[in-house]
């Protein structure tokens, strides 16, 4: 049986290390500035489970960097989609 790999939450002894697309990017800027928490994309329910999925994991590691356990790299072609 394969072996499930996934991306501990909470490393121990090492550093997590990400790289982030700019739709990561996009949907954490998006929760950040709409204050009522409400995510609407005006009935794509793909694209808010998406979103939503996106915004946990982005809590997730930014909590990692605060602790030390988690460095990002976004390419360069990432940051110019997410800043058009």
């Amino acid at each position: 049986m394969a072996r499930k790999r996934t991306i501990p939450k909470e490393p121990e002894g090492h550093k997590n290390y990400f790289v982030v697309d700019a739709n990561v990017l996009v949907y954490a800027a998006i929760a950040d500035r709409n204050k009522s928490g409400a995510i609407s994309f005006l009935g794509d329910v793909k694209e808010e489970d998406r979103a939503r999925r996106c915004i946990g994991w982005w809590k997730i590691i930014k909590q990692q960097i605060k602790h030390g356990e988690a460095r990002v790299y976004v390419p360069d072609v990432c940051i110019a989609e997410a800043f058009k």
